[in-house]
């Protein structure tokens, strides 16, 4: 038998969707947290890499053309906004979409995961190398985007950096991807007690989401089933469930705070 989709709703709170008190208040702690994370995002100096700190004597090796602060500062203020766009939207809005909370929930999760890949490895070659991927990525991207052939150009000049400081000049080239960066902070990442985080599942869920894949839904979505003038084809409505979209955001929340607390131990000058 077939199945047809119709089109995705919408949930609106204080529909038969109605969430429970308590997941209710998760979404509120959460939206609170993004508030917070937005306004010092926004402040100079909140969460700037300080004089004295590890990361800034890794820009200092990687020099004013291609540091480190530019790659972390730019994934984690996209992590934070993308964060702050999800709430605003269930919380503050009270749209309960099928797929969108969790493509914002993909950006909180892409970005922060990349931000902890740069700033968490505790050797200084390995995040002066991790930057120089980075750099020579977004060369490439660069390239296929605006066709302007600029990482021939980059290459040797991020080559000339990591030959400088005796680092292999052909790693620079090593391509990384969303799921090395999320299968690395699902090694590595951890909540405040301790406990892995493990936010690879639900980076892979908010991808299926975000591509429109019928695992995804199957997994995550509550599905209506219709018969139709045809008893071969159903017709199926997709909702979404404030618990499970939940989920994924909360995974991204704990990933920005495991990323904050690497940039207490590495983006902070001495006392």
């Amino acid at each position: 038998m077939g199945t047809r989709r119709l089109p995705a709703v919408a949930t609106e709170r204080g529909s038969a969707e109605q969430p429970t008190d308590e997941i209710s208040a998760k979404w509120r702690e959460i939206s609170d947290i993004a508030n917070t994370l937005i306004r010092r995002a926004g402040t100079r100096g909140e969460l700037s890499i300080e004089p004295g700190s590890a990361l800034a004597g890794d820009d200092r090796v990687l020099g004013n053309k291609y540091p480190l602060s530019t790659p972390y500062g730019n994934t984690l203020g996209a992590s934070i906004d993308h964060l702050h766009a999800v709430t605003a939207l269930v919380v503050g809005q009270q749209a309960l979409h099928v797929a969108a909370p969790a493509s914002l929930a993909r950006g909180v999760l892409e970005n922060a995961g990349t931000a902890f890949w740069l700033a968490h490895p505790r050797s200084r070659d390995e995040r002066v190398m991790r930057a120089l991927r980075w750099w020579y990525q977004d060369a490439k991207d660069s390239d296929r985007a605006t066709g302007l052939g600029t990482s021939p150009k980059r290459l040797k000049e991020l080559q000339a950096i990591a030959d400088a400081r005796q680092l292999p000049v052909d790693q620079v080239k090593q391509k990384y991807s969303s799921t090395d960066v999320l299968t690395y902070a699902e090694e590595h990442a951890r909540y405040a007690d301790g406990q892995l985080l493990e936010p690879l599942f639900a980076w892979r869920l908010c991808s299926g989401f975000a591509h429109g894949k019928i695992w995804a839904n199957l997994a995550a979505s509550k599905i209506e089933m219709f018969e139709t003038h045809d008893p071969r084809v159903s017709e199926a409505r997709l909702t979404n469930d404030p618990a499970h979209a939940l989920y994924p955001v909360r995974v991204g929340a704990h990933l920005i705070e495991a990323v904050l607390r690497v940039h207490s131990l590495h983006g902070k000058g001495p006392p």
